[in-house]
């Protein structure tokens, strides 16, 4: 049952938009200036949503908005009836998907006319004003939309994890068990995973088990540690552990992890701050060399994006930013329920702001994480975002073909070529850019360890030198070491690592951002 919109929280003109007015050639004025509409903000929901979105992308277009408001205006609305985007110029603009269906989206322009709309679009914004099931504006051609859930575990988001996640298993190839063994070997199982029980229902507490060759189906955590100490596995714990993990004493992030896995009835999962003895050298050394394989074979990666560490947890409650307004058909007719009005999601822009720039993936062991699991669910603060070698998308019903992982795609793939057999001198001209690639980025990442530089690529490189044969030196590979040395720092000055890690002519010697 969709709330009333209440009168009291809009403006006189808010509370009487009509689809009739809307879909006029000229649209109608909603304010005279942009200086109005930002007065009405204080007081009205709908200007305030409209006044937001209008700021945020003058501020991404690096506009002065405080010199822009007084000549901005006057704010007009348009609503569009396209249902794809092949003959919408401003939809095609604002990354709006094929796969989307469109209805009315609400074109906003600020001190322009409709038909300069398409010489400079990028002085307008986009708005979606959509239904919900069963109302009387989705029987007056209104889409219905899926909205993003106010909790993050809830049926409805299960139910279309689940679905992504068996259609990603029947049709999608390189996202198979079977190819990445082709890639990893034979021995895809971490040494140990966290048996979270049966899904049947029964209580069981949780306990680290040994696979010994088994082959179980299981999900990783990708998650900022962060500063704070926490349970962890160590020598003196371990035999303890074996037989239950006080639940209690586990960071929020993990607990939330344990459930999303339950959830979706994965009674394995593997945590490194628990799987790996974190006291003892040896074993945390060869984990650390597993560690690409071990999330290329889990059947998907749970990542706790927005958290900056493992006690915030990552399943927080959802500002839901919608603004509800009366329906209403034309400026005579009585409101018949409740239309809404949010912000038009740009996917591409929402990915690298909720996703890429998340506190989790500036963090330098999470770049190899994220560059070879076969799927990854992100859990950001704004909505889930899902993705594989073959697709991307979110919790709202937005997806696409396009490449947001680019460079692990390219990794991936170049790896399955290499792999097939390629003579020597191909592997510089093949190889060698993506690997560059990776390296830059991997140097403007954070590290808590200085000692740990070259072993939080030590899973990707292990992998690499698996496939190619090729000897690696401290970050560079011997078949490619002329080029591979040809490194400079991005802005000087820069200094050597307090600790030795590598030889002086090495990257990985030395702190701060490099380029090749």
């Amino acid at each position: 049952m969709a709330e009333p919109s209440d009168p009291k929280l809009l403006c006189k003109k808010c509370n009487h938009i009509n689809l009739e007015d809307l879909k006029g050639a000229d649209g109608c004025v909603h304010q005279p200036s942009f200086k109005a509409l930002v007065d009405s903000a204080s007081g009205c929901m709908l200007c305030k949503l409209i006044a937001e979105a209008c700021v945020d992308y003058l501020r991404r277009e690096r506009v002065n908005v405080d010199a822009a408001t007084g000549h901005l205006g006057p704010v007009r609305l348009f609503a569009t009836g396209q249902t794809d985007t092949s003959s919408g110029m401003e939809l095609r603009t604002f990354a709006v998907l094929q796969e989307r269906q469109l209805s009315q989206n609400v074109i906003v322009t600020v001190g322009k006319l409709p038909q300069k709309l398409f010489v400079n679009p990028s002085w307008s914004i986009l708005l979606e004003m959509y239904a919900l099931k069963d109302s009387s504006a989705e029987q007056a051609g209104i889409l219905r939309l899926r909205e993003i859930e106010s909790q993050a575990v809830c049926e409805a988001n299960l139910s279309r994890l689940r679905k992504w996640l068996e259609l990603c298993k029947r049709h999608h190839k390189m996202c198979s068990l079977e190819h990445i063994k082709q890639l990893v070997g034979t021995s895809p199982m971490p040494k140990r995973l966290i048996d979270l029980g049966p899904s049947n229902g029964s209580p069981t507490k949780p306990k680290i088990i040994h696979t010994r060759g088994r082959q179980e189906q299981y999900v990783a955590l990708s998650y900022c540690w962060g500063s704070a100490h926490h349970l962890r596995t160590t020598n003196e714990n371990f035999s303890e552990m074996q037989k239950a993990i006080p639940i209690k004493l586990l960071p929020q992030t993990i607990r939330d992890a344990f459930l999303v896995a339950q959830k979706l009835d994965i009674r394995y999962i593997w945590v490194d701050a628990l799987c790996i003895i974190q006291d003892n050298a040896d074993d945390w050394g060869s984990e650390a060399k597993r560690m690409g394989a071990i999330y290329a074979n889990s059947y998907f990666t749970i990542a706790a994006t927005a958290a900056k560490d493992s006690v915030e947890g990552f399943l927080w409650p959802r500002t839901l930013s919608r603004v509800s307004v009366p329906f209403r058909r034309s400026a005579t007719s009585e409101s018949e329920g409740t239309v809404y009005f949010r912000q038009l999601h740009d996917f591409l822009r929402d990915h690298q702001e909720y996703v890429l720039n998340s506190p989790l993936q500036q963090r330098a062991w999470v770049l190899q994480e994220m560059l070879l699991s076969r799927r990854i669910v992100h859990f950001s603060s704004k909505q889930i975002y899902w993705e594989c070698r073959y697709t991307f998308g979110a919790e709202d019903d937005v997806t696409s073909d396009a490449d947001c992982r680019e460079h692990g795609r390219q990794f991936l793939n170049t790896l399955s070529v290499l792999q097939g057999g390629v003579v020597l001198e191909r592997y510089a001209i093949i190889f060698f850019p993506i690997w560059t690639e990776i390296l830059s980025r991997y140097s403007t990442l954070s590290i808590s360890r200085p000692s740990d530089k070259l072993p939080a690529l030590s899973g990707l490189a292990s992998l690499v030198e698996r496939i190619i044969g090729c000897q690696y030196l401290y970050g560079i590979w011997n078949f490619n070491l002329p080029y591979g040395l040809f490194w400079q720092p991005v802005s000087r000055p820069t200094h050597r690592a307090d600790e030795w890690r590598a030889p002086s002519w090495s990257w990985a010697a030395w702190e701060g951002e490099i380029m090749f």
